[in-house]
């Protein structure tokens, strides 16, 4: 009851002052009755007892406060909108009474071409990053929509086309400074802080394993004397990797060259990529896929580096040969040093890979042919033991591979008989080594060469795209004095022993 009560009085306090406001607070009657309602309100019932003249000096003057604000607003308001229109109106006319004219004697006339717009141009100041003062023009385009045919403009002219009625602010902009680069490098990927400690740390590893011989890198092949293509060849011992260079090692050389900003080597070596679209697996799905992820993606970072020129590798060979002597040299004495330093990394000859591929066991047709007789990448239960290609391979021997899984009839290499893919490459560690300790020696990628006495470019091995005949270690060199990169090509470097063993 109490605030409907308040609420009354407030209402009817409201109505009192309104009119004593209008008849500029003469009538004494009501004046008593606010005095009353506003103290009741203001300094609640006990404000009543006060003395009647102190509470009516402080409500009236409340309302005269109030008055002279409402007088205030009454005046103010309506002075400030009249101001405002003039203004508007003003700054209408003097826009509208501007001439129309081309900046730089650049014009465009609707009578010349009926198809083109009817347009209104304004002269605007601007600043560009390469140029002073240039010119801008607004255009302002008719009903009917249609397309301005192009100007030609002179070299110190910047048009910018805007919407019809939108007024252009003038503004002064510093001029920029823009970098520019060599589009040769656009493609070249910038490190980050932790990918160059990485790249450098792991090159570390590269390097110890040389120096320290390690053998879960490197296998010593004794000097031997063999017959090579019937002629009887001594070759002097060697070390050479167990496993085919892979795509993970293959990116620390490259970008060891960022770090170094060699960039135009860094181009030379790089893989191309777009070699996977070639005619070799043209119309296989997976070509595209294979362009895109193959070397860059961690999934194959084990996977044997392919697509790389002979070039980038005697590039990697050189780059890993300088890190190790320099290695030596900052680790031991002058006179000491110089007997460690190796005299090369490189892309072994031809008779050498020979020797180490048969593993010390004579001329056998495969690596394992010794052990069991066989004459096919495939020991008896039917396994296979090498990487190569079974698309074209006798549903006989296809059937006897009881190592495979349910999906052989799809693959199109002896790995995916097991990985369950159609991929053409394995892990540079799949099946067992030769008897030096060599990986995939025969199958996966033909490895490079310079071949016996020509010392021509060429591969031995075979790869994922080679039949049975083409894998064996006594097939003819394939791949003649091809240089540049190919999906069944890669690499695996050897360097010359100081001493034998």
């Amino acid at each position: 009851m109490t605030d409907q009560k308040n609420n009354n009085d407030k209402h009817i306090r409201d109505l009192l002052k309104w009119r004593l406001l209008e008849q500029a607070g003469d009538d004494d009657l009501l004046t008593k009755k606010l005095i009353d309602m506003e103290a009741k309100l203001v300094f609640s019932n006990e404000a009543l007892m006060q003395p009647s003249l102190q509470k009516e000096n402080e409500l009236l003057n409340k309302l005269k406060e109030t008055k002279s604000k409402n007088r205030l607003l009454k005046w103010i308001l309506p002075s400030f909108l009249i101001v405002l229109t003039s203004i508007v109106i003003l700054f209408y006319k003097n826009d509208t009474a501007k001439p129309i004219v081309a900046s730089n004697n650049a014009s465009v006339s609707p009578e010349q071409n009926s198809n083109l717009p009817t347009i209104q141009t304004h002269t605007i100041e601007s600043t560009d990053s390469t140029v002073g003062t240039v010119s801008t023009i607004v255009v302002k385009v008719s009903e009917k929509e249609q397309k301005i045919d192009s100007v030609k403009l002179e070299a110190k002219e910047k048009w910018t086309v805007g919407d019809a009625g939108i007024k252009v602010e003038q503004k002064q902009v510093a001029p920029k400074k823009v970098a520019t680069y060599d589009n040769t490098y656009e493609g070249i990927p910038a490190l980050s802080e932790y990918q160059k400690s990485w790249t450098k740390k792991m090159k570390e590893k590269m390097v110890k394993a040389v120096i320290k011989l390690d053998k879960n890198s490197w296998v010593y092949i004794p000097t031997s004397t063999e017959s090579i293509y019937g002629d009887v060849v001594s070759v002097q011992g060697f070390y050479m990797s167990n496993m085919e260079v892979t795509n993970n090692t293959y990116r620390i050389f490259l970008n060891d060259l960022i770090i170094q900003d060699k960039f135009d080597d860094y181009i030379k070596a790089v893989p191309d990529t777009a070699k996977w679209l070639t005619d070799i697996i043209k119309g296989r799905s997976y070509g595209e896929p294979m362009r895109k992820n193959y070397f860059w993606h961690p999934a194959y970072d084990e996977f044997p580096v392919v697509n790389v020129s002979r070039e980038g590798v005697k590039m990697f060979c050189m780059w890993l040969t300088n890190a190790v002597n320099e290695k030596i040299k900052a680790s031991h004495s002058k006179e000491k040093s110089e007997t460690l330093l190796i005299n090369d990394i490189r892309i072994p000859a031809e008779e050498e890979w020979i020797v180490a591929a048969r593993g010390g066991k004579g001329d056998y047709s495969y690596p394992w042919s010794y052990r069991s007789g066989t004459k096919n990448p495939q020991n008896s239960k039917g396994c296979y033991l090498c990487n190569f290609s079974i698309v074209n391979y006798p549903d006989s021997l296809k059937n006897r591979a009881e190592c495979s899984n349910d999906k052989l009839k799809n693959a199109i290499t002896s790995a995916g008989t097991y990985s369950n893919d159609f991929f053409c490459t394995c892990k540079v560690n799949s099946y067992n080594p030769n008897d030096y300790g060599l990986f995939c020696i025969c199958g996966n990628v033909s490895e490079m060469v310079w071949q016996y006495k020509t010392k021509n470019p060429c591969a031995k091995g075979g790869s994922w795209k080679s039949d049975a005949e083409q894998i064996k270690v006594n097939a003819e060199p394939e791949l003649m004095n091809v240089t540049e990169g190919n999906p069944a090509l890669g690499f695996r470097p050897v360097f010359t022993a100081k001493k034998s063993k």
